[in-house]
């Protein structure tokens, strides 16, 4: 590769040593970087201190003759002193009004599909691991009666089980059967409104498992013999 031709000089803002490079037979190159260059110019910059909040800030020099006094909107309005006129209070007050329950199309802040996402997720059930092989990783919340079957119980958090991916993809594939003594009675109870008896003994079949590890070595045996 060609050397690239060029002097050592000191930045004009950190002080660093670097190499500029050769631009039109003179080395103009004064910053080391596009942010020493951009710091300098900002230190460059009148200052001013917010009315409001104290903070201070540089401001354009095109900006000093138009009376700038604040560092944001929000600053400007939580003025005191600042004197509205009667169409801007008007505004402000018709705006403040019709916010939230005040306007006749406020739907509870959230709805469609971000409702039904907000309403049935993980972060809701308050569960971390998979009810199957207690792992925490890639874990999704299974509908353990699936939309196609029952719409009313898409948004239902008792409708929910948290599922690892594989769990999750296995029991959808038939792979596995998911032992109802996994579930709690207010689950369960959710569950046998939404489906048939004959479906739910063979998705989710009572094997007369006493805790939960028991339940979890049923699925275990089922796996290893369909293999």
């Amino acid at each position: 590769m060609p050397r690239v031709k060029g002097i050592e000089r000191e930045c004009a803002w950190c002080r660093e040593v670097f190499v500029a490079l050769h631009d039109h037979k003179t080395y103009t190159q004064l910053f080391c970087s596009r942010k020493c260059g951009y710091e300098a110019k900002l230190d460059k910059r009148p200052r001013l201190k917010c009315r409001v909040c104290g903070k201070e800030l540089a401001i354009r020099p095109s900006r000093m003759g138009r009376g700038q006094k604040y560092c944001s909107p929000e600053c400007y309005h939580a003025d005191p002193a600042v004197e509205r006129g009667p169409k801007e209070a008007k505004s402000n007050e018709w705006s403040t009004s019709r916010r939230g329950n005040g306007n006749p199309n406020f739907k509870g802040g959230l709805y469609g599909n971000r409702a039904r996402r907000s309403k049935f997720s993980l972060k809701v059930k308050g569960e971390e691991c998979c009810r199957v092989c207690e792992t925490n990783r890639e874990l999704h919340l299974h509908h353990m009666v699936p939309r196609s079957k029952a719409i009313k119980g898409r948004d239902d958090i008792n409708n929910g089980m948290p599922l690892c991916n594989s769990c999750h993809m296995s029991w959808h594939r038939r792979g596995i059967a998911i032992p109802r003594e996994l579930m709690t009675e207010v689950e369960w109870e959710c569950v046998s409104s939404l489906a048939t008896p004959g479906w739910l003994d063979e998705r989710y079949p009572e094997t007369g498992a006493e805790s939960a590890e028991q339940a979890r070595r049923f699925i275990r045996e089922e796996r290893e013999a369909r293999a």
